[in-house]
């Protein structure tokens, strides 16, 4: 098929950075192994995160890619479970 383009499937990358005061929830259920979002819970720190953006929010299926510059994911769940604020990388497939 001449003249046909393949469009590239470019992931799309942006940051959040979520405070997490003593006791908070991120109300995310996240694979341990990928750190890919499989669910946000209406309550929690990422849906208030997502409350107050104009832009783009935190989607199921977003891959958190590092915290606070962690890239392996046994260290980026000890950064959710630990840290007081997190600077979280995600990426989303373009489709």
């Amino acid at each position: 098929r001449a003249g046909r383009s393949l469009v590239s499937k470019k992931n799309f990358e942006f940051e959040a950075t979520i405070e997490k005061p003593d006791g908070a929830k991120y109300g995310v259920s996240v694979d341990p192994q990928t750190l890919r979002i499989n669910d946000i819970q209406p309550s929690g720190l990422i849906a208030e995160w997502n409350a107050r953006q104009r832009g783009t929010k935190i989607q199921q299926g977003d891959i958190i890619v590092s915290i606070h510059g962690v890239t392996d994911p046994k260290g980026m769940l000890q950064e959710l479970r630990e840290a007081e604020f997190s600077q979280l990388k995600l990426q989303r497939m373009r489709v």
